[in-house]
């Protein structure tokens, strides 16, 4: 990690790396669309919303990363999303484990991860 908060990961494969951004949240917020390919890590317990398409046009396809490093990180829907999960669980499992959330539909997404 870097003094800027970007992390560089390497490919693995024929030389080459992707950035992304990690932001530090202590406040419970809706997502904005700078959110986009970043990872969001918690200070604080917070619930971190997803807004409807009509408020945020996220493109399909957008993933968000989350990693919890507080005790509550919980994702949830604005009215009329859907956050698609195992077993429905919306909340992250332990300390320093991580989630995806990915955009499958105007207003439907699949959180993946820890999550209990």
């Amino acid at each position: 990690r870097t003094d800027a908060g970007i992390i560089t990961l390497n490919s693995g494969g024929g030389g080459g790396s992707s950035l992304i951004a990690t932001l530090t949240e202590g406040a419970s917020r809706s997502l904005v669309i700078t959110d986009r390919d970043k990872n969001i890590e918690n200070d604080n317990s917070i619930t971190i919303t997803v807004p409807l398409n009509s408020s945020v046009a996220f493109p399909i396809g957008t993933q968000i990363f989350f990693t919890k490093k507080f005790e509550t990180l919980t994702i949830a829907g604005a009215g009329g999303v859907t956050v698609n999960s195992v077993g429905g669980l919306l909340e992250l499992g332990r300390l320093n484990c991580g989630a995806s959330l990915l955009k499958v539909d105007s207003d439907e997404w699949n959180l993946i991860g820890e999550l209990v």
